[in-house]
C-alpha cells in the first residue's frame, strides 16, 4: 500500500477554521477503509483550488 500527499496551494493561502477534530476522524476513517478494503494500491491525500 502506497501513501502520498500532495496540494497546490501554499501554505499562506491553505488556512481553513473548523474542528480540527473531526477532521482528524475522517481522514482517519478514510485510510482506516481503504486500508481495510484494499489489498494493494495507493491512497492519496491532497486537496486543491
Amino acid at each position: 500500500m502506497e501513501f502520498s500527499y500532495t496540494n497546490s496551494l501554499p501554505s499562506e493561502k491553505s488556512i481553513i477554521s473548523t474542528d480540527r477534530e473531526k477532521v482528524y476522524a475522517i481522514l482517519r476513517n478514510l485510510a482506516k477503509n481503504a486500508i481495510k478494503y484494499s489489498k494493494k494500491g495507493k491512497i492519496e491525500f491532497g486537496y486543491s483550488l
